[in-house]
């Protein structure tokens, strides 16, 4: 079971490297435009599929804005047949995780009506990949220090443990880790990582 998820506060020149399977959420609690630019690595040797770029999202339909956008900003011009199929190919992907099930099996599933499946679904959703809180947002998050990527002593004398030991020791513990003799490491490794830095401080660019 995932319980483990970070939760970025993100501001002006933040940037965040997310690794590959893990569910990340960033928020931020400016007044001003918040401009989000995603390079995904499609040659990643953690991606099993081809170099097609496929999103998942959790809920809403975060692609319906990106497409509308397309568009508008489109020019009249022929396109190869090949670059229409692929633009077919996103339209169906578009929306999120639920639109992969009908109506009628997720309101089985989660035991409600059809209007609320459909709107799990979020084919009507137009918010796209950044939604504007009406309130103040209520969410559990770690201390400011933490998120910054502060150690506690624990993870300090960890560390130095771990800088004692041989590459051969080190070897050894990440294979037994694979063929699962340990913990999964989500709380260890996922938690505590530094995700975050910010170019925008002279000091850490």
């Amino acid at each position: 079971q995932d319980r483990h998820q970070k939760v970025e506060n993100l501001k002006e020149g933040d940037v965040v490297a997310i690794p590959t399977g893990t569910a990340h959420w960033l928020h931020n609690d400016g007044n001003t435009e918040l401009v989000v630019v995603v390079f995904l690595d499609t040659q990643n040797h953690e991606n099993q599929l081809d170099e097609n770029q496929r999103r998942f999202f959790l809920a809403g339909n975060p692609q319906a804005q990106a497409q509308s956008q397309q568009q508008q900003q489109r020019q009249p011009r022929q396109q190869s047949p090949q670059r229409q199929r692929q633009r077919q190919r996103q339209g169906q992907n578009a929306g999120n995780i639920f639109n992969g099930f009908t109506p009628e099996l997720i309101a089985q599933s989660f035991n409600v009506d059809q209007e609320t499946a459909q709107k799990l679904q979020g084919q009507n959703d137009q918010r796209g990949h950044i939604v504007n809180v009406g309130q103040d947002l209520q969410i559990v998050r770690p201390p400011q220090e933490q998120q910054q990527g502060r150690r506690s002593p624990r993870q300090q004398q960890q560390e130095q443990h771990q800088g004692r030991r041989s590459p051969r020791q080190q070897q050894q513990e990440q294979q037994q880790g694979r063929r699962g003799g340990w913990s999964n490491g989500v709380e260890e490794t996922i938690c505590s990582m530094k995700f975050k830095v910010n170019i925008d401080n002279p000091s850490q660019a």
